[in-house]
């Protein structure tokens, strides 16, 4: 459900002139993302979960991705500390892969 929000609130940041276009990169609205897998993402790219940014979800294994996303969170540290750390699996916009789709 969070996605659709997300979705529908860039939505409307489009609409009012925040957002210049879908095709804008996220390094763009999110500078601390330059230089990164998710630097050169588009905004679209990143609605349509085809970054090509690897992610671990393993909530069993404490050093995946996801968990150091919450451990990161919970300290109180911006999210950009764990997203800068992640790599490319694959070139962005070439293959939609919604991690959480369970």
């Amino acid at each position: 459900m969070a996605k659709s929000i997300l979705s529908a609130l860039i939505g409307i940041a489009l609409e009012e002139g925040h957002i210049a276009s879908l095709h804008d990169p996220l390094s763009r609205y999110l500078p601390d993302l330059t230089g990164t897998a998710y630097g050169a993402v588009t905004i679209e790219e990143a609605l349509t979960m085809s970054s090509g940014v690897a992610f671990d979800e393993d909530y069993d294994a404490l050093s995946s991705d996801v968990n150091r996303l919450f451990y990161t969170l919970a300290a109180g540290t911006p999210m950009e500390e764990t997203l800068r750390s992640l790599d490319r699996s694959r070139p962005a916009g070439s293959y939609n892969d919604c991690v959480s789709s369970d």
